[in-house]
């Protein structure tokens, strides 16, 4: 039984073997094996390659998101930089190279193969499209005028005598009138009729020649197509976003300008005009020319595009003026604030805010920026990078002002929330590494600062501090418990059937809001309550005990509850006072541990931060705190080597004669005998071998030599 289809083709050939059988000039078995062959060849492997190749490239179109803080593709689709087709492509070349081998004189054989090509070009093998696409320009010479310009040739031979003005125009309105009326009555077979490829073929094989590096022959070939109006002019556009594409792919965007506008003024379809004056904006500000990228940003918003486009042109245009200054400051931040406030905007608030504090820094507004970095930040929920971007950013404002600490955990938040690809994450890890060097140091001299503090004070202040920092660690233990309790408990309400969709629902115990509210009400009214009996006694005691006539009866669970939290207590209060120098080998101890790490802060001014006005400050304050510590001498010999590097050679004098004053340490040494340290550097090296060679005896398990060694 004939499936629809089947019958369909059946009557098809019915009326091709009528047409053919009623030609008078032609044979009608040959016309009717071409009409099989090209009947064939088109409805069965073709139309269905094409059609697997169409529903691949909406796939592929419909599954891109445009990432607009690049230079736009030109094609939507088949870009350099996307991911290469796979198998849908390889099904594709199989169908269509089956067609070209059983039906090789079809008149769809250059369609099959322009196809092969393509399909090559999505698999981004290039060298493979562009080869097919050269057979095709090769093999398949005839564009659709060809045919009538034979015919008027055979004409003008038959007809040696000259025609006069007037028998031109009737032949030529015979002809046109001859053509209409075969578009308006084309008959059973219209449907059949065949466009040459090979002007699009040339364009494809332009681009595979650009994704190559190959400029010269990829320019030769537009050259020769723009020769004498030789290209079809319904594929002017085409040639122009060809053109575009070349100088794009060798960086030439100013060559690109001109191309782009052309093909603005061609398109007829409002998607592309829109999205080709969005590159052409990004061409202009590439080249240099802000005044027209700002403008033609201005213009995309009137197209209506997108709703990411639309957003990105918007930003653009503040881009561009954090870049260059074009603009106005007020305008732009008015479009912002207004951005900021309209919730069709909401999800990008991260990056308006950003921008708005760009544009702030642009007017030396720096307490501005940074309430606009601090909004960016809380308002960052799914842009990690951008988060990253705006704690960035704050760190380095204080890092310019050589505020180190402050600066410390923004560029600790930006390590952790830049992506991967980031242009200069290296450094910014660099100077993160050097700032929680910096930030540990200046931790260890707080703490041992307020210990020693804390040895000066008489013992009733001690132990009210102590008293008063226990209960604040207690406090902060109640708190984490409660919030967790808390994350738990919703959590599990969010969890019951029904109340997966919103915890919101009528009942106290669904809604969280109440429910917390009543928590903390709770709390200020009656304080922090163990769920237990007698919850209301605010005497303690009275709750671990219950009257039983005239008996005292001890609940042993509570009372066992007191005696672990009061160890705990006294655990915590003797660690506190252990680590507290009351002692002066204690003080000792603690007085180096605050001098190391001043050396070390000192050390990070001078070689991590090159802050030389830092590192002199910190060095002056250990001589005036610590003149009689043992290691003062490398002090003084840091000060020496950077008062020697600012000019101050007054100052280098005194330090150099203080090193001096300890002739047999190391930095006496180097300041007196300018090869001592070649000569230390020689004797390390001569110890480094004698024990690798003393390694190479124990390898060799000659135990006896080793043991001498």
């Amino acid at each position: 039984m004939f499936s629809k289809q089947r019958y369909l083709l059946a009557a098809l050939f019915t009326v091709v073997l009528l047409a053919s059988c009623s030609s008078g000039k032609e044979g009608g078995q040959s016309y009717f094996g071409r009409v099989f062959h090209n009947t064939s060849a088109h409805y069965n492997g073709y139309y269905y390659a094409k059609l697997k190749m169409t529903e691949t490239e909406q796939q592929i179109r419909s599954g891109k998101k445009d990432d607009y803080s690049k230079l736009l593709s030109i094609y939507e689709i088949g870009d350099i930089d996307d991911p290469a087709a796979g198998s849908e492509m390889d099904s594709v070349i199989k169908r269509l190279t089956i067609v070209v081998k059983l039906h090789p004189k079809s008149k769809w054989a250059d369609d099959c193969y322009f196809n092969i090509g393509k399909a090559y070009y999505y698999k981004k093998n290039y060298e493979a499209a562009l080869a097919t696409f050269q057979f095709v320009s090769s093999e398949f010479k005839e564009s659709s005028s060809s045919s009538s310009t034979s015919a008027s040739k055979k004409k003008k031979k038959r007809n040696s005598k000259p025609m006069t003005k007037a028998q031109r125009d009737a032949a030529r309105a015979k002809e046109e009138a001859k053509a209409s009326k075969g578009k308006e009555e084309g008959g059973a077979l219209a449907f059949l009729k065949h466009q040459p490829v090979r002007d699009v073929d040339l364009l494809w094989m332009i681009r595979s020649y650009a994704n190559l590096n190959n400029f010269n022959d990829a320019q030769a070939i537009i050259a020769y197509l723009e020769e004498g109006n030789k290209f079809p002019k319904e594929l002017s556009e085409d040639l122009a976003l060809t053109k575009a594409y070349v100088s794009i792919q060798q960086k030439q965007y100013d060559k690109a300008i001109e191309p782009m506008k052309t093909a603005i003024n061609l398109s007829g379809n409002k998607g592309d005009q829109t999205r080709y004056t969005y590159i052409l904006a990004q061409l202009y500000q590439l080249n240099g020319n802000f005044k027209y990228a700002t403008q033609e940003f201005s213009q995309v918003t009137k197209l209506r595009p997108s709703y990411d486009m639309d957003f990105n042109a918007r930003i653009s245009i503040g881009k561009i003026f954090v870049q260059s200054g074009t603009g106005s400051y007020k305008e732009i931040m008015d479009q912002l604030e207004e951005m900021s406030r309209n919730d069709r905007y909401a999800e990008f608030n991260d990056q308006i805010y950003y921008y708005m504090a760009l544009a702030n820094l642009r007017q030396s507004k720096d307490e501005e920026a940074v309430k606009n970095l601090e909004a960016s930040i809380k308002s960052s929920y799914t842009d990690a990078n951008q988060k990253g971007l705006s704690f960035l950013k704050l760190g380095e404002l204080s890092f310019q002002d050589q505020d180190y600490l402050t600066a410390q955990p923004s560029y600790d938040s930006a390590v952790a929330f830049l992506n991967a690809k980031f242009d200069t994450l290296d450094r910014v890890k660099e100077i993160k590494t050097v700032l929680d060097q910096l930030a540990d140091q200046t931790r260890i001299i707080l703490v041992e600062d307020s210990l020693q503090k804390l040895a000066r004070m008489s013992e009733k202040e001690r132990n009210k501090i102590i008293d008063n920092k226990l209960a604040e660690i207690e406090r902060k233990k109640e708190y984490e418990a409660k919030d967790t309790l808390l994350s738990m408990e919703t959590q599990q309400l969010q969890e019951l059937p029904g109340n997966q969709a919103s915890t919101s629902g009528n009942w106290y115990f669904y809604n969280t809001s109440m429910k917390a509210t009543g928590y903390n009400d709770f709390i200020k009214k009656w304080g922090n309550r163990e769920l237990a009996d007698n919850w209301r006694r605010s005497n303690k005691k009275s709750n671990d005990i219950e009257m039983a006539g005239n008996e005292v009866v001890a609940d042993p669970a509570a009372a066992q509850a007191v005696a672990a939290g009061a160890d705990q207590e006294n655990a915590e209060r003797a660690k506190m006072l252990e680590s507290i120098p009351l002692t002066p080998a204690k003080l000792t101890a603690s007085n180096n541990r605050i001098f190391d790490a001043y050396y070390a802060i000192g050390t990070i001014y001078k070689s991590g931060l090159n802050n030389t006005p830092r590192a002199i400050e910190t060095f002056e304050k250990m001589v005036a705190r610590f003149p009689e510590n043992k290691d003062i001498t490398s002090v003084y010999y840091n000060l020496y080597l950077l008062y020697l590097q600012t000019g101050n050679v007054a100052k280098a004098e005194t330090y150099k004669q203080l090193v001096l004053q300890n002739p047999s340490s190391a930095f006496a040494m180097v300041i007196s005998d300018p090869d001592y340290l070649k000569r230390d550097e020689a004797k390390k090296n001569e110890l480094n071998n004698y024990y690798a060679s003393t390694y190479d005896y124990y390898v060799q398990e000659n135990y006896k030599d080793v043991m001498k060694r």
